[in-house]
């Protein structure tokens, strides 16, 4: 595990198998990021990690949602949230990863490089405070 808190398998030469920040689950972290087509889902219930009614999607057409769903078919219920960061007639307006980075600042970054902020401003210093974003059960 390094610093940042990536748990990884590596092989004996040192190279990458698998890494927890490109399979997260409830949970990201500092200087993770999540991009298209990711998501985090939440736990059933405060001890069973099976996943749970939330989720947490970068939609492949840029939009950010958090859904609940039916547990048992998957269906995506309509979103509580929809970040609107799509565009079809300009995909460089699209959103493409979610970045949480080394700052604690949140937000979605777009193809054309610009930023949607997803925190406020006055996110306390990670020097002094351990940070995590994390969909909880309920």
């Amino acid at each position: 595990m390094n610093d940042t808190g990536n748990f990884m398998l590596l092989h004996s030469d040192s190279s990458l198998e698998w890494e927890s920040f490109q399979n997260p689950t409830d949970t990201m972290l500092p200087t993770q990021a999540m991009n298209s087509g990711g998501v985090l889902y939440s736990r059933q219930s405060e001890t069973n990690f099976a996943h749970g009614r939330f989720h947490f999607r970068l939609l492949q057409e840029g939009n950010l949602v958090l859904n609940t769903r039916d547990v048992q078919s998957n269906f995506a219920y309509e979103p509580y949230y929809n970040s609107g960061t799509d565009d079809s007639s300009n995909t460089a307006n699209s959103g493409y990863q979610v970045v949480f980075n080394q700052t604690a600042q949140m937000y979605i970054l777009k193809r054309n490089n610009q930023r949607m902020d997803l925190t406020m401003d006055l996110v306390p210093s990670t020097k002094d405070h351990y940070h995590r974003a994390t969909l909880n059960f309920d």
